[in-house]
C-alpha cells in the first residue's frame, strides 16, 4: 500500500477544526445546498431534452410527415401546431392522435419490409385509410394470390382484440408490434404463420 507516502501530503490541507464541530443545522444546510445544485442539473438536463425534441418536431423526417397527412387529409396544419392545439384540448385527444399517426407511418415503414419478405410482390397502402380489414395489399407480377395486411402497432394489452381480428380474418397476415407479436405467440403458437413483426411499440 502507498497511501501512507501520502500522509504528510494529506496533513498539510485545511481541515475543519475539532473546536468547531458541525452541527445538524449546517449539515442540514451543506445537503440542501447539493441537493439544489442537483436539481439545477437536471432541469438543465429536461430543459435541453425539451428543445431537442422541438426542433426535432419541426423538422419532421420524411415519412412521418408523409404518415400524418395520410393519417390527417385536409388539416391544412403543419404537425407541429395540430398537435399544440390537442395539448390544450387534454390527454385524451393527444392519446389519439399520436395512436393514429402511429399507426399510419407503421404501414408506411413496413412497406418495403414486406417487398423483402415477399420478392415478385408491390405492396401499397389502402387508398381508403378506415379500410377495416387491410391496410396494405401485396400485388404479385407473376399473377399470384394478393396478399393483405393488417398493421398492429400497439401494445400487449390490445392481444385480446388482434387475436380476435385474426381469428375473423385468417386470410390477412398481421404485421404487429414486437411485444403483440410476443403475446400471441406464447398464446397462441398456431396463429404464428398469421404474424409479422413490425418493431416495438414504444
Amino acid at each position: 500500500m502507498e497511501s501512507l507516502a501520502f500522509l504528510e501530503d494529506l496533513q498539510k490541507l485545511p481541515a475543519v477544526s475539532v473546536e468547531s464541530p458541525l452541527i445538524a443545522a449546517d449539515i442540514l444546510q451543506a445537503m440542501g445546498r447539493v441537493q439544489a445544485e442537483q436539481f439545477s442539473l437536471e432541469a438543465a438536463v429536461g430543459v435541453e431534452s425539451v428543445l431537442h425534441s422541438l426542433f426535432d418536431w419541426r423538422n419532421i423526417p420524411d415519412d412521418l410527415g408523409v404518415a400524418y397527412t395520410k393519417a390527417f387529409p385536409g388539416t391544412g396544419s403543419p404537425l407541429y401546431e395540430h398537435y399544440s392545439d390537442l395539448v390544450g384540448r387534454g390527454e385524451e385527444s393527444v392519446r389519439g392522435f399520436v395512436s393514429s399517426l402511429k399507426g399510419k407511418l407503421s404501414e408506411i415503414r413496413i412497406e418495403s419490409q414486406l417487398e423483402n419478405w415477399f420478392p415478385g410482390y408491390d405492396f401499397e397502402l389502402a387508398a381508403d385509410p378506415t379500410q377495416a380489414v387491410w391496410d396494405l395489399k401485396g400485388v404479385s407480377s407473376d399473377g399470384l394470390e394478393d396478399i393483405l395486411v393488417q398493421v398492429k402497432m400497439q401494445s400487449a394489452s390490445a392481444v385480446s382484440d388482434v387475436i380476435e381480428r385474426m381469428e375473423d380474418h385468417p386470410e390477412v397476415l398481421f404485421a404487429v408490434s414486437q411485444e403483440l407479436f410476443d403475446k400471441i405467440t406464447d398464446l397462441h403458437p398456431e396463429l404464428a404463420d398469421q404474424l409479422a413483426p413490425n418493431g416495438s411499440n414504444a
